[in-house]
């Protein structure tokens, strides 16, 4: 068996009366395989007699160039799965390994070690995390006017290293503001999506003229959606009057003055005035 004394494996041999045990350390584990996987862990299983201490030594494959984790090692906390699983009496054992970055590519290596020394490093394990919503909100969100009911929110990509996956694109949440309570209670809400993690302005149209509102931005991958940026606010250019004046009324005051009443629109407008167009009317007699 791996990492017992060499007289132990030939005890079926006759050994001299002065014949001494040596100890040597283990061999490498065998059959390391992957026995499940998430974000941010794997579940490591492998073949090897119980007892021993065992390692893992992992590297990030395509790691960004400030990753400050590329490689790292760890103690390992072993569970015994079961029966034995060969003629050697090797059982099979397992770890789950955490502290791993989402959407990752890692190559592993085992190494059991006994009170003599470290078994050399096992058969290379490939594999890759799962993907986790990103953990940072887009960055340098603007909000402008455009045209009448219209709004431009811009912003750049979060940073790389919060994607946790490939960026899809972002969704944009709008709500209007109201400005008393009971407008409030019944605002407008939506949102639009802008596919693509290089996108960097959407246009939102179908909003109302004249309309304060407030907007969030957040980046989402396979996994969902990211958290929300802070909120940024903007009103809508005024539009033209979708109504005209009502209950327009007119009196002679004097033989040259007019009063002119009509009904105000609606104050969801921010009208700067009212145009007056007159002109006389003759009347000719007819003989």
């Amino acid at each position: 068996m791996e990492g017992m004394p060499r007289c132990a494996r030939a005890r079926r041999r006759a050994l001299p009366a002065h014949a001494q045990c040596v100890a040597e350390p283990p061999e490498a584990p065998r059959g390391l395989r992957l026995g499940g996987v998430g974000a941010r862990w794997v579940r490591l299983q492998w073949a090897a007699p119980p007892g021993l201490q065992y390692a893992a030594r992992y590297t990030a494959l395509h790691a960004l160039p400030a990753a400050a984790d590329r490689s790292a090692a760890a103690n390992l906390s072993v569970r015994d799965d079961g029966p034995r699983t060969d003629a050697d009496g090797l059982h099979t054992l397992s770890a789950r390994l955490e502290g791993l970055r989402p959407a990752a590519a890692y190559s592993l290596r085992l190494t059991a070690a006994n009170h003599v020394g470290v078994s050399p490093h096992s058969e290379p394990l490939m594999f890759t995390t799962l993907e986790e919503a990103p953990t940072a909100s887009p960055q340098n969100v603007r909000v402008r006017a455009a045209n009448p009911g219209e709004l431009r929110v811009s912003w750049s990509a979060p940073p790389q290293d919060s994607w946790n996956g490939e960026l899809l694109g972002y969704v944009a949440t709008w709500r209007e503001l109201g400005r008393f309570e009971e407008e409030e209670a019944a605002a407008r809400t939506g949102s639009a999506v802008a596919p693509g993690w290089s996108s960097a302005e959407l246009a939102l149209g179908g909003l109302r003229s004249s309309a304060r509102y407030a907007l969030t931005l957040r980046a989402y991958n396979r996994a969902g959606a990211g958290p929300a940026s802070p909120a940024a606010y903007a009103s809508t250019p005024d539009g033209e009057p979708d109504a005209a004046p009502a209950h327009v009324a007119c009196e002679a005051l004097s033989p040259r003055e007019l009063r002119v009443r009509w009904s105000p629109l609606p104050s969801a407008h921010a009208l700067r005035g009212y145009d007056l167009h007159y002109a006389p009317l003759h009347f000719a007699t007819c003989k």
